[in-house]
């Protein structure tokens, strides 16, 4: 990953791109596995509602606070909850 800044769609295919990436990551990261299967899915979900939102429509209220839920975790166990307790696995 040469320095340059990702899209949601960028990390989401880093994500899932392939079965020996989803292998590293749950070797390499406590919960690695989750994290790669589920975060890829939660953002590709979202980058498929946030990119015409952005460029051509406006989002509704009731669409944003399913989204706020989803990814911080009110009621739920979040994305960013999930990412954040995804550290190094310590040998």
């Amino acid at each position: 990953m040469n320095g340059h800044l990702r899209t949601l769609v960028g990390w989401a295919r880093i994500l899932g791109s392939s079965k020996q990436m989803v292998e590293f990551l749950g070797r390499t990261l406590r919960d690695g596995r989750c994290l790669a299967e589920s975060l890829g899915l939660v953002l590709a979900d979202f980058a498929r509602y946030r990119n015409p939102a952005v460029h051509e429509s406006v989002a509704g209220r009731a669409d944003a606070v399913r989204w706020r839920q989803r990814i911080l975790g009110i009621g739920c166990e979040g994305a960013l909850a999930r990412m954040a307790g995804a550290g190094a696995v310590r040998d």
